[in-house]
């Protein structure tokens, strides 16, 4: 194995989790996309110890620069386009639900310090702005009886997932419980 490059964005912020995304679409927020092969963009979530999530998209390539790192914080919008305060406690977990059944369109699911998982919707109405893209919070489940510190699907489960139902279901674990949630995949 071999380092692909370190990313010194992150130094003195404090990363709590990661999270792999399953594809990654070009467009002009990448800058020179002619020069970029599909195969050589990463796409990625970033969880951070003050609760700030951020999805970072790069090029693997061996030559690439810093300024081929694209990070776009993640961020409730409100209606004037400010950002919503958000308490501060650290994000340990991240997970992707797909939206029926299409690995494209996904929810991002964040367990944190606050005792709740916050359920992410990209905004498709909105357009990102100063590298901050519209999202809203779909739904809060909790509270734990403490941290969020873990996040499954049944989706990762061939065994389990029928792509006939449905019905999926969400496991957490909250300091010395386990919750399993019930969501219809829509």
């Amino acid at each position: 194995m071999s380092i692909v490059r370190s990313l010194s964005s992150f130094a003195g912020i404090g990363v709590t989790s990661i999270l792999p995304c399953g594809h990654v679409f070009l467009d002009d927020r990448i800058r020179n996309p002619d020069d970029v092969d599909e195969d050589n963009l990463l796409s990625f979530y970033v969880g951070t110890k003050r609760g700030k999530m951020k999805k970072i998209t790069m090029s693997t390539k061996r030559k690439a620069h810093d300024d081929d790192v694209h990070i776009e914080c993640i961020e409730q919008m409100e209606e004037d386009g400010g950002s919503k305060r958000k308490t501060p406690y650290p994000i340990f977990s991240l997970m992707t639900l797909p939206i029926h059944h299409h690995h494209h369109h996904h929810h991002v699911l964040s367990g944190s310090g606050d005792r709740y998982i916050t359920i992410w919707e990209h905004d498709k109405r909105k357009h990102p702005n100063n590298g901050v893209s519209s999202w809203r919070t779909k739904a809060k489940l909790g509270p734990h009886t403490g941290w969020v510190k873990d996040l499954a699907s049944s989706l990762s489960n061939p065994d389990i997932n029928d792509q006939d139902n449905d019905e999926n279901f969400i496991f957490s674990i909250g300091c010395n419980c386990i919750e399993v949630w019930r969501t219809i995949n829509g």
